[in-house]
């Protein structure tokens, strides 16, 4: 622990019920300590999201438990396919970029260091599009 943490500062005590946007929420550790989460650099975000996934520890897990209820407060007014790729040759674009092109997507999926944060993505998007369909 650095120096320039304290205890107080390291430790997320999320609430699930947000009722306002969580994206508001100032982040508590890091380089970008003090800057609101909807105001991070996506890269910086999935970054972090996927060291919670490959490196587990308290700070990272409070980190993608905002993350994710953020990701469900936004799913709630767009796709989550309108998410901005955050790497490799697509970034910038709209994922949706890359889901209309079933190969790109599969091989990314199953190959990319990636693989599981757009697995995620591909399943709130299936989700929501359940949701949104009139029933036959």
């Amino acid at each position: 622990m650095s120096a320039d943490h304290d205890s107080e500062t390291e430790t997320f005590e999320g609430d699930s019920g947000f009722e306002t946007d969580p994206g508001a929420t100032i982040m508590w550790f890091g380089i970008f300590k003090g800057t609101r989460l909807d105001e991070l650099p996506d890269h910086y975000r999935w970054a972090l999201v996927r060291f919670a996934r490959e490196r587990p520890c308290p700070i990272l897990n409070g980190f993608k438990d905002l993350h994710e209820e953020y990701m469900s407060w936004t799913d709630a007014t767009q796709s989550p396919m309108s998410t901005t790729v955050w790497f490799g040759r697509y970034k910038g674009y709209e994922l949706r970029v890359l889901y209309a092109r079933p190969k790109v997507w599969w091989w990314l999926v199953e190959n990319c260091v990636w693989g599981p944060e757009l697995e995620s993505i591909e399943q709130r998007y299936l989700a929501r599009k359940r949701v949104k369909e009139p029933p036959t």
